[in-house]
């Protein structure tokens, strides 16, 4: 987040009332972690904080709306995934393989909870992220999305709905979809390889060969 003088400004740390306002899968990602190259699906939450404002411009025109935080998983619901961890915390109990297979993730849009908010430096810089998700606390006020609420698929989307995307994000959707491609055709490539090697015919060979 950015304030109206191109300052970056951090959520502060702690348990916060949030709002899931954005559900968007982001495609194929590829990162490295110890010199190990790793190919995933990813999806990015978005967190609307109504009790945290920001202020910036847009052609001229001040705006004013909740500081939000983008929370990026593998796009997953293995039991000892980041995601799995964040859903079961967040609805107050565990999923059994079913209900994970089957969970639905557009059901958070809308969606409050107690978001834990901590800080991490990395490269010399500071991020906020979520460490863990609660329900939302009984005494607290329901907070509303102030923003769009959307659903996306990097697959399957309208160019309505990509421009409802920052241009940041944007960028790292049409990424995810090259790499998918990129992926389809080497399979395709090493498919085709080996269908060839399986039906390629033998070298001919003549009885006198035979040592016998």
């Amino acid at each position: 987040e950015y304030t109206t003088s191109g300052e970056c400004k951090l959520l502060p740390p702690g348990i916060q009332r949030a709002v899931c306002t954005q559900v968007v899968a982001i495609g194929l990602q590829v990162s490295e972690y110890k010199g190990q190259t790793k190919e995933q699906e990813k999806v990015k939450l978005r967190f609307e904080f109504p009790d945290h404002r920001i202020e910036w411009e847009v052609d001229g025109e001040k705006k004013e709306g909740p500081m939000v935080i983008w929370s990026t998983y593998t796009f997953s619901m293995w039991h000892q995934s980041k995601l799995y961890e964040h859903i079961c915390q967040w609805l107050g109990t565990a999923l059994n393989e079913i209900e994970a297979d089957q969970f639905d993730l557009d059901s958070l849009i809308g969606k409050p909870c107690m978001a834990t908010v901590t800080h991490r430096e990395y490269q010399d810089k500071t991020y906020a992220n979520i460490t863990s998700i609660a329900p939302l606390m009984a005494n607290l006020a329901v907070p509303e999305p102030e923003g769009d609420v959307l659903s996306f698929n990097a697959y399957s989307h309208s160019q309505e709905e990509l421009d409802k995307l920052p241009n940041w994000l944007q960028e790292i959707v049409k990424k995810g979809v090259e790499n998918k491609r990129t992926k389809r055709d080497e399979v395709k490539v090493k498919a085709e390889e080996s269908y060839k090697e399986a039906t390629a015919p033998a070298d001919d060979f003549k009885d006198d060969d035979i040592p016998f």
